[in-house]
């Protein structure tokens, strides 16, 4: 569940006013395939003022680079993956939501048939406005000077046939007990699971993650590396990953790295 809140504090005593929003969507992220191209987001508002939402599908994915300044959203790009959001209808695509209410946004992806082979990528894209309340004597035009938008993402995936991501890896460091590595991607076919390093036999760490292009890892050690052979493995464990889906992504090869 992805949650975003805000606590808004308008004017000055005696005119103060307190609001706070919070909108969840749920699941944080879906994976599907041509069998049933279609589903539902939960969104629900655990705040205590009333919300609009305007929802948007746009083709792009997250992703990070070398730099470690964490994820980011790349909008009209997604390396070999197909553009889903060309493709998608949903309802509704405004709604309001008060106070402790929840609504569904159903979509249906078009056409599946004409898909090319691999993962064909959207994200759902969630507005949330805000008006807060105001005393009585505020007059209105101050109020839609304190609107405030705040938004969300939610990645919508398609998997289309059976294939193996492409995966090079980049050792950037190896300090403090954790191993930061750049995995990029190259196939139209997502990787989706565990991510662990191993020298020889024995695991000293593991992570998980979703790469489309490129993301860079920091996976926490139980313990250093003492100069044997180092290899990143995979595995196909990820929380909220469909049968399905998971069996359409296969395993890549492991990959063998230097610190």
């Amino acid at each position: 569940m992805y949650r975003y809140a805000l606590l808004l504090f308008l004017g000055a005593s005696p005119l103060l006013a307190v609001a706070q929003s919070s909108l969840s969507v749920t699941p944080a992220y879906a994976y599907i395939t041509e069998q049933q191209p279609h589903g539902a987001f939960v969104l629900r508002n655990e705040g205590t003022s009333s919300v609009e939402v305007v929802a948007r599908a746009l083709y792009g994915v997250i992703e990070s680079d070398a730099a470690g300044q964490g994820t980011r959203i790349a909008l009209g790009k997604a390396g070999a993956m197909g553009d889903l959001a060309q493709r998608l209808t949903f309802f509704p695509e405004r709604l309001i939501l008060e106070p402790g209410g929840e609504r569904y946004v159903r979509y249906l992806v078009r056409e599946v048939e004409t898909l090319s082979s691999g993962a064909s990528v959207a994200l759902m894209h969630y507005e949330m406005l805000e008006r807060a309340a105001l005393p009585q004597d505020q007059i209105p035009a101050v109020a839609t000077a304190l609107s405030v938008v705040y938004s969300l993402v939610a990645p919508l995936v398609l998997i289309k046939g059976h294939g193996a991501p492409r995966l090079e890896a980049r050792v950037l460091s190896l300090e403090d007990s954790t191993l930061s590595v750049l995995l990029h991607n190259t196939s139209a076919f997502p990787f989706v699971g565990g991510v662990s390093l191993y020298s020889e036999e024995a695991r000293l760490g593991r992570t998980e993650a979703a790469i489309y292009t490129h993301r860079r890892l920091e996976i926490p050690l139980e313990e250093l590396p003492r100069g044997s052979p180092l290899t990143l493995r995979f595995d196909a464990s990820y929380t909220g990953l469909s049968a399905d889906a998971k069996s359409r992504m296969l395993l890549p090869a492991p990959l063998a790295i230097s610190p």
